[in-house]
C-alpha cells in the first residue's frame, strides 16, 4: 500500500496564496473592516498581525478568527486606536471567512484525486501547517467531489477517503518527526492492517507562499527536514515531489499562471500513480 501526503496551500490550493498578494489582500483588508483598525497595509497586516499569532494559530485549535480577533485587540490597544470588541471581532470573522471562501481545492485536482480516492492501493493523507479551521475547509472542498475525508486525529475507518492532517490539530509542524508521530498513531488506530511499502510526497514546503509570511523563505530546508522527519517516523524514505512554481511564473497573472500551474498538477497526478 502507498502512502500518499499531499500539501495544501500552494500545492493544492493556488489561490490560497494568491489570496496574499498585496492588491488582492489591501482589497480585503479594506472590504472586511480590518483596514478600518489602523492594518489596512498589507505590510503591516503581515509583520503586526498575521506573525506574531502565527504559532498560536497554527499550532493550536484556537482557530484563525480567534487568534486574529486577539492580535487586532493587541494592535489597537498598542496603537491607541478607538475599536469595541464586537467590531474588532467582526472584521476579523469576515476576513477569515473571505480567506477560506477564496481558497479552494483547484479544479485541476478533481480528476486526479478522484480517481485515487478509488485506488484500493493508495492512502492518502491531506498534510498541512495551517490553522484548525483548514479541516472542515478541505473536507468540504472534497466532498463536492463525492470524496469522503476525515480529519486526524479519528478513530473513523477511511477506506475509500482521505485523511486531512493540519499543524493546528497535531500540535507540530510537518518538519517536525513530532507531526508525523501523531499521524501515525492515528493512522495505525483506524487502519491496523495497513502496512505502506512506499512514501510519495508532493509539497511546496512554503516555496509558492507571499514572501511577506516569512513562510517560504525555508522552503529548500524546510523540503529536507520533512523527509528526514517521515523517514524516521514511518522507517521509509518518501519519494518527494516538489511542487514549486517558477518565480516568474507565479509572479505573472491570470492564464500563464493557470496553465503552468494545472501543467504542474498533471506532472504531479503522475508522479503519485506511477
Amino acid at each position: 500500500m502507498k502512502l500518499l501526503i499531499l500539501d495544501f496551500s500552494g500545492t493544492l490550493s493556488l489561490d490560497a496564496v494568491l489570496f496574499g498578494r498585496k492588491e488582492r489582500l489591501a482589497a480585503e483588508l479594506e472590504k472586511s473592516g480590518i483596514a478600518d483598525l489602523g492594518a489596512g497595509d498589507p505590510e503591516v497586516f503581515w509583520k503586526e498581525i498575521i506573525l506574531p499569532g502565527w504559532e498560536e494559530g497554527s499550532l493550536t485549535e484556537k482557530g484563525y478568527a480567534a487568534v486574529l480577533s486577539a492580535c487586532l485587540c493587541a494592535f489597537t490597544q498598542k496603537n491607541g486606536i478607538a475599536a469595541t470588541e464586537p467590531a474588532i471581532h467582526a472584521a476579523a470573522r469576515a476576513f477569515s471567512a473571505a480567506y477560506f471562501a477564496a481558497s479552494p481545492i483547484e479544479e485541476a485536482w478533481k480528476i486526479p484525486l478522484t480517481r485515487l480516492a478509488a485506488d484500493q492501493e493508495a492512502f492518502v493523507l491531506i498534510a498541512t501547517d495551517h490553522y484548525a479551521e483548514v479541516v472542515p475547509h478541505i473536507s468540504g472542498c472534497l466532498e463536492r467531489w463525492g470524496i469522503n475525508a476525515v480529519p486526524a486525529p479519528s478513530m473513523e475507518n477511511a477506506i475509500g477517503g482521505f485523511r486531512i492532517a493540519a499543524s493546528a490539530a497535531l500540535g507540530a509542524y510537518k518538519a517536525d518527526a513530532a507531526f508525523w508521530r501523531a499521524a501515525k498513531a492515528d493512522l495505525e488506530k483506524s487502519q491496523p492492517r495497513r502496512a505502506f511499502t512506499s512514501i510519495r510526497l508532493v509539497d511546496d514546503f512554503g516555496c509558492n507562499e507571499n514572501a511577506a509570511s516569512e513562510y517560504g523563505g525555508k522552503s529548500r530546508v524546510r523540503r529536507e527536514k520533512t523527509a528526514a522527519a517521515i523517514e524516521e517516523v514511518f522507517g521509509l524514505s518518501p519519494e518527494v515531489f516538489s511542487f514549486f512554481l517558477e518565480p516568474e511564473i507565479l509572479s505573472a497573472a491570470g492564464l500563464p499562471l493557470r496553465r503552468a500551474y494545472a501543467a504542474l498538477v498533471r506532472e504531479a497526478a503522475a508522479f503519485l500513480v506511477v
